[in-house]
């Protein structure tokens, strides 16, 4: 069965052979069992039934919506928030990025291969599991996002970039005091170029 399978949401597992020629729409042939639920969420894709990818939209659109968790490719919209959810400490990790000429998706499978060696947490799912997870996009993308700010706190101060020490007009940025709890920090941009939040409430 699937890692994580319970009793609300049985396991689906589809063999699968074909004698025809392989196609877009012809079933991957193979003798063992194709798992087609996300560990995280359990919703079923069809993705890994076919050899090329199914014909939805996520194929048109050119991103794959299920698959292997370390085949996660992170595309430009998707590194926007993802940093705590707040779209300027996520441009701070983007501009360390930059500085070490490292794309984000060579930087997730770096963070993946941190948590395996216990130098990153997860709490989406157990370490054990992510060399042979499957998973849908949006979850996929959401370990990212939750391995990304793992990353970004354990950065050196010596080795942030000057847009995390500093706002765009110059002025030192300090620790907002409601840190990574702070409500203001998803929707009111001034407030999150002008205070750091990847730090504990201090009041």
């Amino acid at each position: 069965g699937d890692d994580g399978d319970d009793g609300d949401h049985p396991t689906t597992i589809i063999s699968i052979g074909s004698t025809t020629p392989p196609s877009t729409t012809t079933p991957v042939s193979t003798t063992h069992p194709i798992r087609v639920r996300c560990l995280l969420c359990r919703m079923a894709f069809c993705g890994m039934m076919w050899r090329d990818g199914c014909n939805g939209s996520c194929r048109r659109s050119g991103v794959k919506c299920f698959h292997k968790l370390r085949e996660l490719e992170i595309h430009p919209n998707d590194t926007t928030a993802y940093v705590q959810r707040n779209a300027y400490e996520s441009k701070v990790l983007n501009d360390y990025l930059e500085d070490h000429h490292q794309s984000h998706t060579e930087f997730f499978k770096e963070c993946l291969d941190k948590a395996v060696r216990g130098e990153l947490s997860l709490s989406a799912i157990a370490v054990s599991q992510i060399n042979d997870a499957l998973m849908c996009r949006q979850c996929a993308l959401k370990v990212f996002s939750e391995l990304a700010l793992e990353f970004r706190k354990k950065i050196a101060d010596a080795d942030l970039p000057t847009s995390a020490k500093s706002t765009p007009s110059g002025a030192t940025r300090s620790r907002c005091w409601y840190g990574k709890e702070c409500r203001t920090q998803y929707n009111r941009p001034h407030h999150a170029q002008n205070f750091d939040h990847i730090c504990d409430r201090s009041r």
